[in-house]
């Protein structure tokens, strides 16, 4: 008697970036950003993903992620923005391609909206610290995360409150242009 038993199907290889988030779109060079990439892994197996993230044509980091058969996964990367220049930046994503991945069109994302990396202290973004700088800071004094008048700008150091050392920041950089 031959057998009739179904031939499973050949799994499916696809990874893909869902999207790439930041906890504000604003930084100071210096100050780590953190950048969150979510990874969907669109196939069959699970995956052991390479995840690399750039802004503009900088690498801001590459790590591996294992992912689960139609699960999403996270890389979050600490970016050093010490070296960079003032400026705006597109982030990007893309995580390369697996053995038996035919389907790459989805494996890299670059985000719409514009990341903006500033002098150390200059909270208007005008390219210079001055006093308007320190009354920004000042007219929000106390403001913490997810509280009326907190304004992420003025938060330098990006931990969730406005204090005295993001005074400081701004104050030890009285002065500085682009």
């Amino acid at each position: 008697m031959v057998s009739t038993s179904a031939v499973p199907p050949p799994p499916v290889h696809d990874g893909a970036v869902f999207s790439i988030d930041t906890a504000r779109n604003v930084a100071y060079a210096g100050v780590p950003v953190y950048v969150l990439v979510t990874v969907a892994n669109l196939g069959t197996v699970n995956e052991t993903f390479t995840v690399v993230a750039n802004a503009n044509s900088t690498s801001i980091g590459s790590l591996n992620i294992t992912v689960g058969a139609g699960t999403y996964g996270f890389a979050v990367f600490s970016w050093d923005s010490s070296t960079m220049t003032p400026g705006n930046y597109t982030l990007s994503a893309r995580v390369l391609q697996v053995p038996g991945e035919t389907n790459t069109a989805n494996n890299s994302l670059k985000v719409d909206r514009v990341f903006t990396l500033n002098t150390k202290g200059d909270v208007n973004g005008e390219c210079k610290v001055d006093i308007i700088d320190l009354v920004l800071v000042a007219s929000v004094f106390g403001a913490t995360l997810g509280g009326s008048g907190y304004r992420a700008a003025a938060d330098l150091n990006n931990d969730g409150r406005i204090d005295i050392v993001d005074l400081v920041m701004v104050a030890s950089n009285f002065g500085r242009t682009c």
